[in-house]
């Protein structure tokens, strides 16, 4: 309660409660997601640093498993949050542009996956610094999330947490986000 006040607070929000203790039950769903994209996203960091022991054609298909992993999983995620979690949190800063920043995270990682896609998988150093580069964002971004956002949620009744969050699971026919 302690962390998530302070984060609340950092934020320029006060917590403010109705009907309900804090809880993190609502949201355990979203968090136990990002702990499953956690997993892989440590293979990214794997992955670079195994980079210069590998033939080009293992190159080849380390970067195919990694695109698939952050195109087919990683993005979706992203574009459920803007679509359910960014406006909720938005609406309690009580301003569209709050999570504006969360909203650039998801076009950085984008632009850095369309660059590891383009790039040469001989450039050992290039393909290295990629994907050092989205293993350190996609972790900061999650950090953010789960330490400054998810708090704010948490102060609300559960019902309302859970309905909101559900709609992170639902299909959908959106675009990608603008990149």
């Amino acid at each position: 309660m302690r962390r998530r006040a302070r984060a609340a607070k950092l934020a320029g929000v006060g917590l403010q409660v109705r009907g309900s203790t804090m809880s993190r039950h609502a949201t355990t769903a979203l968090r136990e997601e990002h702990e499953h994209l956690l997993v892989h996203i440590e293979h990214l960091k794997a992955a670079a640093a195994e980079l210069p022991a590998l033939s080009i054609e293992e190159r080849r298909t380390l970067l195919t498993r990694v695109l698939e992993f952050l195109r087919g999983t990683l993005l979706p995620h992203a574009q459920a949050e803007e679509r359910v979690l960014y406006p909720a949190v938005a609406g309690l800063y009580g301003h569209p542009d709050a999570t504006a920043t969360m909203s650039y995270d998801h076009r950085a990682i984008g632009e850095q996956i369309d660059a590891l896609a383009a790039a040469d998988p001989a450039d050992t150093a290039t393909v290295q610094r990629l994907l050092y580069g989205l293993y350190a964002l996609i972790l900061v971004h999650f950090r953010k999330e789960e330490e400054v956002y998810l708090p704010l949620l948490e102060a609300r009744p559960d019902a309302e947490i859970e309905a909101l969050l559900a709609g992170l699971h639902e299909p959908h026919a959106q675009s990608p986000p603008e990149r």
